[in-house]
């Protein structure tokens, strides 16, 4: 081929067959019934010829495009959101479907992104604000799904706040705490997270007669992590409920530069479950979400969206999250 472009006409010579059979059977056309044999010669044709079709071409013939966008706020990653994404990735992958990360920065309209691409399929992780969630639900992106950060939001829920901060403040009590303490994180950006897990702090505290959470922010800095650490014990509170697991190792340095006794002094409870978590001293209790069947969860959606399932999401609860008991409360 001189190292030209190989088309799809090409490979309906190499078949012998139509350049509109190509198409059919490339594109998996669902209103044209193709011979099996005539289907595996074109897929054989195709292969030995190491065919791609062009994207646009894609496009033109089904309206859309191969790809499932998932649409983030400004938000820290972390740790658990880029396993979701691989997991999620692996279960579109069989069906021909490529998954998008796009992070929605302030300021620029998702909207614009449509101009470049026409996706299968769009997942929203979250709220990206009023008008954005409702330019959403008007733009004609295919499949929609809406997940939510917490149950105090609208939509598919597979990592729930609150029932979060529940797990770490019945945990606490469950060990003899009394007077709780609660990490509030820094970065404004989590906000969100941080007000639904308090919620379950809140309401697992009330519910068990408990004084309500002290709330105290705090970073990963040493000085600030030491500060409120300082702060709890002093007022009497003998746990705390971190907002994450990088922010309960962060008090649990603090602890051990006090000379504290972690967790005889204090005890701490983390969320995510970091690998390094267990190899900390002593070995961060946590909970745990499953991001691998988080994103699996999220992939089937999708693919029955994409099939046009009239399937509905449903709020599924606590049931992708556990509490991981370890040392340190």
């Amino acid at each position: 081929m001189g190292g030209s472009r190989i088309t799809a006409e090409d490979v309906a010579r190499k078949a012998g067959v139509s350049r509109a059979t190509v198409s059919y059977v490339l594109n998996n056309h669902p209103h044209q019934t193709i011979p099996e044999a005539t289907r595996q010669k074109v897929l054989e044709a195709a292969a030995e010829l190491d065919y791609t079709p062009l994207a646009s071409a894609r496009i033109l013939s089904r309206g859309r495009s191969d790809v499932v966008v998932m649409l983030i706020p400004d938000w820290p990653l972390g740790s658990v959101l880029p396993q979701v994404m691989d997991s999620v990735g692996d279960g579109l992958a069989p069906f021909g479907l490529e998954l998008f990360l796009h992070r929605c920065i302030p300021g620029r309209p998702v909207r614009n992104l449509w101009n470049a691409i026409t996706p299968a399929a769009v997942i929203r992780v979250g709220s990206l604000g009023a008008e954005e969630d409702e330019s959403l639900q008007r733009s004609q992106i295919g499949y929609l799904l809406e997940l939510a950060n917490t149950e105090l939001e609208r939509g598919l829920v597979l990592f729930p706040g609150v029932q979060t901060g529940r797990l770490q403040a019945e945990h606490l009590a469950s060990r003899g705490h009394r007077r709780i303490g609660y990490a509030w994180p820094a970065d404004n950006r989590l906000e969100g997270f941080a007000t639904a897990r308090l919620e379950g702090v809140r309401m697992a505290c009330a519910d068990l007669g408990l004084d309500p959470p002290e709330v105290r922010t705090s970073s990963f800095a040493p000085q600030e992590a030491a500060a409120a650490v300082a702060a709890w014990v002093s007022s009497g509170v003998t746990a705390v409920c971190a907002f994450n697991d990088e922010l309960a190792m962060a008090l649990i340095e603090a602890g051990h530069r006090q000379g504290l006794a972690i967790p005889g002094a204090l005890g701490v409870v983390g969320v995510d479950n970091l690998p390094w978590g267990a190899h900390c001293v002593p070995s961060l209790s946590t909970v745990a979400p499953n991001p691998e069947r988080i994103g699996r969860v999220i992939a089937e959606y999708v693919v029955a969206g994409v099939s046009g399932s009239t399937a509905q999401p449903a709020r599924v609860g606590g049931s992708f999250i556990s509490l991981i008991e370890r040392d340190s409360a």
